[in-house]
């Protein structure tokens, strides 16, 4: 019973007066099942391809014409003067893209792919196809994903059009616009409810903070309005420091903090004497002026040096995961050495990544040794 809703579903729609169904049905019968590939053969004339085409016409003609719905397709294939080896060098032929021929009968050349036991299963029409184009795959899951906001797409547009022939304003114009979108936009169940709840729109129990390494690590600048007050504050001091430090002092209120600045800014007490830049970052959370709490925490919560604000321990969740940027050992070494020195080796200032007596940073790494806070022995880095 579901096979011959199919079949007669597909027929109905393989039948308007149309010249060629865009489902392409019939599909044509086969003894077996083949993948057919374009040809390569250079030599091949227009001519040559229409003889094919004509051979392949023969087949649908015999399909229509036939009477017969139980006919085999040896039979078919006999009527229309062609084998099963001629016909599937035709297709070979005339097809433009890799394409899979199924076994098929006459009768079932308005029957869509399926799986028996799926079929029995599902309960419901299905067309598997076996993928042998990538790209068409994906543009097909993206035409349907996308298939609601082409349509608004389209909507959008014809009010524009609307609001320019009916001499609206700009306002009139973005409220009619806007309108429109509101009132024709689709959207899923579980968007609805994610809207009408006010969820997150994602919650972990465990932060995930990027450490940027290297010489000249991405820094994101003060923001303009900031940086003027702070140029007219200088301007405002005493001149009596002379106009390099000053200068100094106006490149250093250039950038924002990072990680680094801040994790050279840390206490000094013996908490982070042994403490390297990946630990401090997973561990420890940067407050803002308004999460400073009236009352400190002398045990979680500590003050960073050069007026840097403060930073608080994480005691409630695990420790964050860090990212940072990998660069090859093979191709750019002395990136890979810095970067790996300045995670994992606890330090106060970038002097002490590579001593004066190390050219490299792998020089350092490989034969250099440190000297712990309160310590008398000496430990291969």
């Amino acid at each position: 019973m579901l096979y011959n809703s199919i079949v007669n579903i597909i027929r109905k729609v393989a039948r308007r007066k149309v010249r060629n169904c865009r489902f392409n049905f019939p599909r044509p019968p086969s003894v077996h099942s083949f993948i057919s590939r374009p040809t390569t053969d250079k030599d091949l004339t227009e001519s040559d391809i229409k003889v094919y085409k004509d051979k392949l016409e023969t087949v649908w003609k015999e399909i229509k014409d036939s009477e017969l719905d139980d006919i085999s397709t040896e039979k078919l294939f006999e009527k229309a003067g062609l084998s099963q080896k001629e016909f599937e060098k035709c297709f070979q032929y005339v097809t433009s893209r890799n394409t899979i021929v199924l076994k098929r009968k006459k009768t079932e050349c308005f029957t869509n792919q399926y799986n028996a036991h799926l079929l029995r299963a599902w309960d419901a029409n299905m067309d598997i196809q076996f993928v042998l184009d990538v790209f068409s795959c994906v543009v097909y899951i993206i035409s349907y994903i996308s298939k609601s906001e082409r349509e608004l797409g389209m909507l959008l547009q014809q009010t524009k059009c609307e609001a320019a022939d009916g001499n609206l304003s700009a306002q009139q114009t973005m409220k009619k616009v806007g309108s429109a979108y509101l009132h024709h936009r689709e959207i899923s169940a579980q968007e609805a409810v994610f809207r009408v709840t006010g969820l997150r729109m994602k919650e972990c129990s465990r932060k995930v903070e990027f450490i940027p390494v290297g010489d000249n690590p991405c820094r994101l600048s003060i923001p303009l309005q900031q940086l003027k007050k702070k140029v007219e504050s200088k301007s405002k001091q005493q001149q009596h420091d002379g106009d390099e430090v000053e200068n100094h002092s106006v490149e250093e209120t250039l950038w924002m903090r990072n990680k680094n600045d801040i994790y050279k800014a840390k206490p000094d007490i013996d908490l982070f004497n042994e403490m390297c830049l990946a630990d401090f970052c997973s561990k420890f959370n940067v407050l803002t002026e308004s999460q400073v709490p009236k009352k400190i925490n002398k045990d979680t919560t500590f003050k960073l040096k050069n007026d840097l604000g403060y930073i608080r321990k994480l005691t409630r969740t695990s420790s964050g995961i860090i990212r940072y940027p990998r660069f090859s050992v093979d191709k750019v070494p002395e990136k890979y050495y810095q970067s790996i020195l300045q995670l994992f080796l606890p330090f106060r200032s970038d002097d002490q990544l590579k001593p004066s007596m190390f050219e490299t940073y792998e020089d350092f790494y490989k034969r250099g040794h440190v000297k712990f806070f309160n310590s008398n022995s000496l430990s291969a880095v």
